[in-house]
């Protein structure tokens, strides 16, 4: 049984949630409420970090670069391709400013299972 979090790490998790920058703000009124037909749950703790979105029924991450906190690395990757989750990282860019074709491509691999090579454990993002 995994042990809970610090409560250092509880209370950031807390904070966070209640200051979404906008990118997230943006995309979280956009996914919440099963408006693509799964939960999502946002800023929570994986693996010793905050998540920024994470859709526990199809094991999907979606985190959105940006300066509220560090991109996950390629040891944190590693953990969450273990457990079979997939991760999807998104500019903060694109997250305001081609929020269709985000929600597009969180659909088309949360929705449709998605496992393919290209987005476990890799990234995916819109901007090049």
């Amino acid at each position: 049984m995994m042990s809970p979090p610090p409560d250092w790490l509880t209370q950031n998790a807390l904070q966070m949630r209640r200051n979404l920058t906008l990118p997230e703000r943006t995309l979280w009124e956009r996914i919440r409420r099963k408006s693509l037909g799964a939960k999502f749950r946002r800023k929570v703790i994986m693996f010793g970090r905050v998540v920024d979105f994470w859709c526990p029924e199809k094991n999907l991450v979606v985190e959105i670069d940006g300066e509220s906190h560090s991109v996950i690395s390629p040891e944190e990757s590693m953990q969450f391709n273990e457990e079979g989750i997939s991760v999807l990282l998104i500019s903060s860019e694109d997250a305001l400013n081609n929020a269709d074709q985000v929600l597009e491509l969180i659909a088309s691999h949360a929705m449709r299972g998605c496992r393919c090579e290209s987005c476990r454990p890799s990234f995916v993002t819109l901007s090049t």
